[in-house]
């Protein structure tokens, strides 16, 4: 199963059986919020690297795996948006007429409200 495939079974894209961007789209929002948390991160862990201070309490080891880690973790929500933004371009538009069926049919059967 590929990436793309098992992203579609945890409610990017589809809903239903039914086509929608709105799923992907949010998540691709959300991944964004996550890749610009990680920029802060990385920032962060870079002025800290530049304190004289670190360097002669022999935190050298911890910033770089710190950073290593935050470029990793840059890398997967950069690859995560690609996959994301390739699921919603080839997202089929939404069949507005099937949802309206669906509710004209639910009204049908319910009795009117008197």
């Amino acid at each position: 199963m590929s990436q793309t495939q098992e992203m579609s079974g945890n409610g990017f894209g589809t809903d239903s059986g039914r086509s929608s961007a709105f799923p992907t789209l949010s998540a691709a929002g959300s991944i964004h919020d996550l890749g610009n948390l990680i920029q802060v991160a990385s920032s962060a862990v870079n002025i800290v690297a530049r304190n004289p201070s670190v360097r002669t309490a022999d935190l050298e080891p911890d910033i770089a795996g710190a950073k290593t880690s935050l470029e990793h973790a840059g890398a997967l929500i950069r690859q995560t948006i690609g996959l994301v933004r390739e699921q919603a371009a080839t997202a089929e538009p939404v069949k507005l007429a099937a949802y309206l069926s669906d509710v004209e049919a639910l009204f049908g059967r319910t009795a009117p409200l008197s």
